[in-house]
């Protein structure tokens, strides 16, 4: 079966019909609940989308004779394992930086202090003394408290999020054959095999070049012997995922940690490097393997980063692109909206 059907997708339909106030109603109403249960549907959402990026790796493991339960399992397993593995040392890094924090406040005031110096002699308008490090450290030191206290709680959502994980690939090829057995519209049946194939790919070759950057960034720390660069790499994996403002977001920690680890000199050699690798990424790697697959315009990928943001919190944030591509699929397959989708690419 096709995935799309040209003679359909592509004509416009000449007389778009206007959304009308029960749509609107509709919309709002929808919109509502999901701001008021988004705490239940953020994991969801999650698990949903580990789904999609892990079924692939199952389907390879299937190819080895291995039942399909068997497989769903042990990649799930593995995935566990991973995530539990990072995040022990993603713990011991936040517990280590707690413990010396009182250090690394003296050590960048020192770094300021030596900046507005040179300045001063320089001529420079520059006055970082107005910065308010002790605050600024005050702010840090409370967010990570915050963070390790609410451990617990973000465990047990991992567990759920993974055991729903779990029962979404072990059922979605009974799901994929009930779909098609009894829904009476093959033009709604394309439209889902379409969300589906445009999220595998999307995901995957997202998480890959995430990954690759994550990989290069923590490399390049551990080189200039920063101590946290494998926390540094998570953010850097995690933030890649935030269109447009990801990228420079990851860049400020990154810029402290290397500050106050190493020197000025070496930390504008990292900085120079994160940026580089920036660059060729989002001029080169990104459209090459991504390439039209998103379909989406620069605006409506940032207007969807506020939208699914405001809605879902940080997780609207790291799954801002996809959920505008299925909202971009549904319009697509509406004949009353199809301009819409036209708009949004």
């Amino acid at each position: 079966m096709p995935l799309s059907q040209p003679s359909q997708s592509h004509n416009i339909n000449m007389n778009p019909q206007p959304l009308t106030w029960i749509n609107i109603a509709a919309i709002t109403i929808v919109l509502t609940t999901v701001k008021f249960f988004d705490g239940v549907l953020a994991p969801l959402l999650v698990s949903v989308f580990i789904a999609f990026a892990i079924y692939p790796v199952i389907t390879l493991v299937r190819r080895a004779k291995v039942p399909h339960i068997a497989a769903s399992l042990l990649v799930t397993l593995l995935f566990l394992a991973s995530i539990g593995t990072l995040g022990g040392v993603l713990g011991s890094s936040i517990s280590d930086i707690l413990m010396n924090i009182d250090h690394y406040q003296a050590s960048l005031q020192e770094i300021l202090s030596s900046i507005n110096l040179y300045a001063n002699r320089a001529g420079l308008p520059i006055d970082l003394s107005l910065l308010n490090i002790e605050s600024l450290f005050a702010t840090t030191e409370q967010s990570m408290l915050h963070v390790a206290s609410k451990a617990g709680n973000t465990m047990s959502n991992l567990m759920i999020i993974l055991v729903t994980t779990g029962f979404i690939v072990i059922e979605a090829p009974v799901f994929h054959r009930k779909l098609h057995r009894h829904m009476r519209s093959e033009k709604m049946v394309i439209s889902i095999d379409k969300f589906v194939h445009s999220m595998n790919r999307y995901l995957i070759a997202k998480s890959a070049i995430s990954l690759g950057k994550a990989v290069l960034v923590g490399g390049i720390l551990w080189g200039f012997g920063v101590e946290y660069y494998v926390l540094m790499a998570v953010l850097v994996f995690l933030l890649n995922f935030i269109p447009n403002i990801g990228p420079l977001l990851a860049a400020v920690p990154l810029t402290v940690c290397a500050l106050l680890q190493t020197g000025i000199n070496e930390t504008l050699v990292i900085v120079s490097l994160y940026f580089g690798i920036n660059f060729v990424v989002g001029n080169f790697a990104e459209p090459k393997l991504l390439g039209s697959k998103l379909g989406l315009s620069p605006l409506i990928v940032f207007l969807s980063l506020l939208f699914w943001g405001w809605l879902l919190g940080p997780v609207g944030l790291i799954l801002s692109v996809p959920l505008t591509m299925a909202v971009k699929i549904c319009f697509e397959r509406s004949s009353n909206y199809q301009h819409i989708s036209e708009i949004m690419g």
